[in-house]
């Protein structure tokens, strides 16, 4: 995974399908559209350094302009309250991770 968040890629947009899980790879300057359903649990994992300016829309714990260090905790386990939601990444790169779904989720 974190070869496709390669900053190499930045032009690209990228998903991956690892078992249940869906990843979406957000350089900054992008965004992500998630069409998941109310409930449905979401993440945000800065790579290779800080996720500079994360702001989302439709998820219970928003974040706006945010700055997520390596290691934080600070976007992991948020839940989808609006569909769509949207994650935006003004620097950097996240991994926007769905643990789980199914098939309709693609």
């Amino acid at each position: 995974v974190l070869a496709l968040a390669d900053p190499a890629r930045a032009a690209l947009r990228i998903t991956a399908f690892l078992g249940e899980a869906t990843v979406h790879v957000v350089h900054g300057g992008n965004e992500v559209r998630l069409d998941q359903p109310a409930g449905a649990a979401v993440s945000i994992v800065p790579v290779g350094g800080p996720a500079l300016g994360v702001t989302t829309a439709g998820l219970a714990w928003p974040l706006t302009d945010a700055i997520l260090p390596p290691g934080t905790t600070r976007g992991v386990s948020n839940l989808i309250t609006e569909p769509p939601a949207t994650i935006s990444v003004a620097g950097g790169t996240a991994l926007v991770v769905l643990p789980g779904g199914t098939e309709g989720d693609r």
